[in-house]
């Protein structure tokens, strides 16, 4: 890994880990986005009415918003779960007969082979070259697996990036673009994205929200009081409405299955 790459993936982590006491409660958005993947995996491969998923691998669990609802959708004998800083979510009940552990950049582990699923959200965005993490997760799962990713479009955090654009994740990738990274011969079950809005009360309101889901992990953490002062009369003239100001998201899916 060279140099501005680890740099990068130790202020993620160190956001994301000053984060994780407030994540889960903050990040409803994220929460709806892990869900709809659950949902829309479950409706094109079957359910856990069906034949139980032998092995299995998420990645960026976080607090665990997929986890769950894979596991409300799904029986798993083995799960493995990888994350850059997280602990194991502690759901109850485990949402596999066997969970391990798999922490670190997930470029760099060791992964499990024969994978029968491999599945991630709100996580691809913060990768540096996704199209080879795409190519090693089709490597790692067996024929018929399947892959199922949820991130961020080129329109996520719009607003943000006007502002501050070091804020942006380094891989926010329109559908096609995931789509171009599978290689030759994958069965594209699911591609799309959507645009929606949130609104805040303020400026500051809408930081307060970023710092507590670690979100924007690659800004710079210093302001002084004349940078959060023009970042507020900034965003406030640009993008106030009746509801409040508006932050823009661009969620974007993949659902796939390797020949």
């Amino acid at each position: 890994m060279n140099a501005p790459q680890h740099r990068s993936q130790h202020r993620i982590a160190q956001s994301f880990g000053r984060s994780q006491a407030s994540y889960s409660d903050e990040a409803r958005p994220q929460r709806l986005f892990a869900r709809a993947l659950a949902r829309r995996l479950a409706q094109l491969r079957g359910s856990h009415h069906e034949q139980p998923i032998a092995k299995a691998l998420e990645f960026g669990h976080g607090s665990g918003h997929l986890t769950e609802a894979l596991g409300l959708r799904f029986r798993f004998e083995t799960l493995w779960l990888n994350d850059l800083v997280a602990p194991l979510p502690a759901l109850v009940p485990p949402p596999a007969a066997q969970v391990i552990a798999l922490p670190g950049p997930v470029e760099r582990v060791s992964l499990p082979q024969g994978l029968d699923l491999i599945a991630s959200a709100s996580s691809l965005q913060w990768i540096a070259d996704p199209a080879a993490l795409i190519a090693r997760f089709g490597a790692a799962l067996r024929p018929g697996g399947w892959l199922a990713l949820s991130s961020f479009g080129p329109n996520h955090f719009a607003e943000l990036a006007a502002l501050h654009p070091t804020a942006r994740a380094p891989a926010l990738l329109p559908p096609e673009a995931l789509a171009a990274a599978l290689p030759p011969g994958w069965r594209i079950h699911a591609l799309g994205e959507a645009r929606l809005a949130q609104f805040f009360p303020s400026p500051l309101a809408l930081l307060h929200h970023l710092r507590r889901t670690g979100v924007n992990g690659l800004a710079r953490s210093v302001w002084t009081k004349r940078d959060l002062a023009d970042f507020i009369a900034r965003y406030q003239a640009q993008f106030a409405w009746k509801s409040g100001v508006r932050l823009s998201w661009n969620p974007v899916w993949l659902i796939a299955e390797k020949p």
